[in-house]
């Protein structure tokens, strides 16, 4: 049973908190607050303290007493605190609630005893032990990373590390609590005492703080003031170390100039005085350059809000407070509206200057880089209006180019057929751009033979057009003297290799048509077979396997090398048709692709219109979706 110390006046509300601690399950060991409570402690152990000095008639935390609530967290730095007190504590700052190490305090408002269950609850649970703190060192910093919201033994674990660190000299901290979504009264707590300890060092303390729903919080509390808050780490791990801030502090009266001078230089500050706000007015908008202007109000002859008026802090960049005896809240107001970043009533306390100060120039320097970034941002803003204008002027030129390079490339297909007794020919041809590598080309090299090129140029676009062109140039040379296929593949083969980019290939079907002897002779380089669709419905692939052209050079591997001629006799009513993978190799929005067997599905029932309902088909399958390859489609037919 885990037990808890509870330490409180007698009284009808230390019964009440007794029983229900008993009745939650907890082993109570209860304790009057008296001068020998730490040795009283000892004699037991405990995993939890709960201290308070509530009564009807008292107040919970007896403020003469708080040497003993030091003592009582000095001497059990490893046991969780929890501190009770009633309404008359409200008005006690958060700084001076938690700057003892506590880690938790409970308001208990009419003896509802919910909220000192809750936190006994969460300060007990069973998973407690288990920390997960990361500790390193960053450049001389000592970067402490929360991986999640803070609990009780995470925050003695982070008070006991700091203090470690303290004592090894280390003067620069980073809390990084980037993975921190929320925090309660615990997590409060922690920074409140590390703040407390790190500054009683004289070193620098950081947060890192990604959460709105944290830094809320904390501006709710009226405590964000008093830290350095940053969005990411690689501010702080990339900051070199800061200039000093320098600052103007403006006062008639001799002491409060040497007093706040003396208090800021200790703290790490660089400090210009006057005693004359016209002789101040002079020299920081003439020759003196500071940081922050600190102006107290009642002056002869320039009062502190004149001066502001004067100065005119949000033009120059430069951030004014004010300091004042007066408690007048149309004079914070106005001095607001005149272009003050802040307000401090005298006396003040030397914490709370040193934070309005930081805050003031964190502030400042960020609206300064703000400024700087948006005149920059302008700029590129310009700059990038200028270059849109320059590439939507050079698109339409590539579109009209390219318009163009379209329309010749058209011209190079063949405009009409070739009249061959006995057969019939149809195309259907798709560039998936304006312009592509497929080509086709029908070529008359005597009375009786007509040859049919069918190809594919590796790629897309203009580099393919451009290929495709250099190759129809060569095809046209040779085949007019050449009509044995396969060794007019051999010579294209050669002619590739030479001439085409070591990336590119092509390859083709290619056949001739003997009218005469009514014969095709065909050969095949790597590219899809022909499929041969007869009257009756039987399917037949023409074709075997062979290399692209473009690949091997024969002279360098003859083995590899095998182009073959074949030749077919076409019976009336007996089609041919020639594809190129812009279709088989189609995906759809499934990514399933088109495939051969399909294609021969939509042939073998769709004998007469088969180009038409080939590319219907291939649509319905894309389901909208633009064809990512060239595609052309090619039909040859015996009609005698």
């Amino acid at each position: 049973m885990k037990e808890i110390a509870f330490i409180m006046r007698d009284g009808e509300l230390k019964e009440k908190v007794e029983t229900e601690l008993w009745e939650k399950g907890y082993r109570v060991k209860p304790f009057s607050p008296v001068d020998d409570i730490i040795e009283k402690l000892a004699e037991e152990s405990f995993n939890l303290i709960v201290l308070g000095q509530c009564d009807v008639d008292t107040e919970c935390i007896d403020l003469e007493k708080e040497e003993k609530i030091h003592k009582i967290r000095s001497a059990y730095p490893d046991i969780p605190i929890v501190i009770v007190f009633d309404a008359k504590l409200l008005n006690m700052g958060m700084i001076d609630v938690f700057k003892y190490g506590l880690e938790d305090v409970v308001y208990i408002k009419d003896s509802n005893l919910v909220p000192l269950m809750n936190s006994v609850g969460r300060l007990m649970e069973d998973d407690y032990e288990k920390l997960s703190l990361e500790f390193k060192h960053i450049r001389a910093k000592s970067v402490m990373k929360i991986p999640a919201d803070i609990t009780a033994r995470e925050a003695i674990s982070i008070k006991k590390s700091v203090e470690e660190e303290l004592k090894n000299g280390r003067n620069y901290f980073i809390l990084d609590m980037s993975n921190v979504e929320k925090i309660g009264s615990i997590g409060i707590g922690v920074l409140i005492y590390v703040r407390e300890r790190i500054m009683s060092k004289k070193a620098k303390l950081r947060l890192v703080i990604k959460s709105l729903q944290v830094k809320k919080f904390l501006e709710r509390l009226n405590i964000d003031k008093y830290f350095d808050i940053y969005d990411d780490i690689s501010e702080l791990v990339a900051l070199e170390e800061e200039e000093k801030i320098r600052v103007a502090v403006i006062d008639d009266a001799k002491f409060m100039r040497v007093l706040v001078s003396s208090t800021l230089e200790e703290e790490g500050f660089d400090t210009i005085s006057y005693g004359d706000p016209v002789e101040a007015l002079e020299a920081l908008t003439t020759t003196e350059e500071v940081n922050i202007v600190l102006v107290d109000y009642e002056m002869p002859e320039l009062n502190g809000l004149e001066f502001i008026r004067k100065f005119k802090p949000k033009e120059r960049g430069i951030p004014a407070i004010m300091l004042t005896t007066e408690t007048d809240v149309h004079l914070a107001v106005n001095c607001i509206r005149d272009g003050a970043s802040d307000y401090l009533t005298k006396p003040f306390k030397k914490e709370e200057l040193i934070a309005v100060l930081k805050k003031t120039d964190k502030d400042s320097r960020r609206t300064r880089e703000q400024k700087r970034m948006f005149a920059e941002l302008k700029i590129r803003e310009s700059q990038l209006r200028r270059k849109n204008r320059m590439l939507s002027r050079l698109y339409n030129e590539l579109e009209e180019e390219l318009s163009m390079a379209s329309e010749v490339q058209k011209k190079l297909m063949p405009q009409s057929f070739p009249e061959i007794k006995g057969y019939k020919f149809s195309v259907k041809y798709k560039p998936s751009q304006d312009i592509g590598g497929d080509f086709y080309d029908l070529i008359q090299l005597d009375e009786n033979n007509c040859a049919l090129a069918f190809a594919d140029v590796s790629g897309h676009g203009i580099p393919a057009a451009l290929l495709s062109t250099m190759f129809k140039v060569y095809l046209v040379t040779h085949s007019q003297h050449m009509h044995d296929t396969a060794e007019l593949m051999e010579m294209l083969n050669e002619l590739v290799v030479e001439s085409f980019p070591s990336d590119k290939f092509i390859s083709l079907f290619y056949m001739v048509i003997d009218a005469e002897k009514d014969v095709i002779n065909y050969c095949k380089a790597a590219q899809e077979p022909a499929i041969l669709v007869k009257k009756t419905g039987e399917i037949v692939e023409l074709g075997d396997e062979s290399q692209v052209l473009g690949l091997f050079s024969k002279k360098d591997f003859p083995e590899l090398l095998s182009f073959q001629q074949h030749t077919l006799k076409l019976e009336k009513g007996d089609k041919i048709f020639l594809y190129t993978d812009g279709i088989n190799e189609a995906q759809n929005s499934s990514e399933a692709f088109y495939g051969i067997a399909r294609l021969h599905k939509v042939l073998k029932n769709n004998c007469e219109k088969m180009l038409d309902m080939v590319y219907r088909d291939l649509k319905d399958f894309l389901e909208g979706l633009p064809m990512q390859d060239d595609l052309t489609l090619f039909a040859i037919e015996k009609v005698e």
